[in-house]
């Protein structure tokens, strides 16, 4: 069950296409990982204005474990009032984080990300694209 469900959290159409952006930049890290290292990261982290992503990413680079990382992000997304789209927006950092940790293909961060939104999320990916030329 996905964590959305567990909380009972749906989302409008805005609120799902509002976070795109930050799928992208997970995306964006998730190749920086993969090519050059988690330390990499490091750097992006210190321009990072997201304070909730600089921390996830500070994290990882800190070589903290998965476990950790889940429960210092999760305890800050449900310790202070947000609303639908801080929420959704904090779930998808938390999300791509731990897959960059894991060592997670960029294409496949996107669509597991995407997945979160729902199907015609997915549809949209490189990844689900990809699929169909083959």
């Amino acid at each position: 069950m996905s964590i959305l469900k567990q909380h009972g959290l749906s989302f409008t159409s805005e609120e799902k296409d509002a976070v795109l952006p930050v799928i992208d930049k997970i995306w964006s890290l998730a190749s920086t990982s993969r090519q050059q290292g988690v330390l990499a990261l490091e750097r992006l982290a210190n321009h990072e204005k997201n304070t909730f992503l600089r921390l996830g990413i500070s994290l990882v680079v800190d070589s903290r474990s998965p476990e950790a990382i889940e429960e210092i992000l999760n305890n800050l997304i449900w310790t202070r009032p947000r609303n639908n789209l801080e929420i959704l927006e904090c779930i998808i950092i938390m999300k791509g984080i731990l897959l960059i940790l894991e060592g997670e293909l960029p294409e496949m961060t996107e669509l597991r990300l995407a997945s979160l939104l729902g199907e015609e999320y997915v549809m949209d990916t490189d990844y689900f694209k990809m699929l169909g030329k083959g």
